[in-house]
């Protein structure tokens, strides 16, 4: 799970196809609405049709996107609550 920051117009989140397992990206877009499929740029990719699963965030929307992250984290992953996680801070 990555947040990609834009300082002109905000950030998203970005789930990529290869950490979804099987029926994730449909039941995150199922469940949250504002969630949508990025389509691959790339003609000569022998990925599958769509890349990440992304949702755009303006600036003022932080706690709106903790709670989507903890959505895919504790619901959709079923992590426990006390799992410890790695962060790391980084820039595109």
């Amino acid at each position: 799970m990555q947040f990609w920051l834009y300082p002109e117009s905000g950030f998203h989140l970005d789930l990529p196809t290869p950490i979804l397992a099987a029926g994730e990206a449909e039941t995150i877009l199922r469940d949250k609405p504002a969630f949508f499929l990025a389509k691959n740029d790339d003609p000569e990719s022998h990925e599958s049709q769509y890349n990440p699963v992304q949702r755009k965030y303006g600036y003022g929307e932080e706690e709106l996107a903790a709670e989507d992250a903890a959505y895919i984290l504790f619901d959709v992953w079923k992590l426990p609550p006390d799992v410890s996680l790695d962060v790391k801070a980084g820039r595109p």
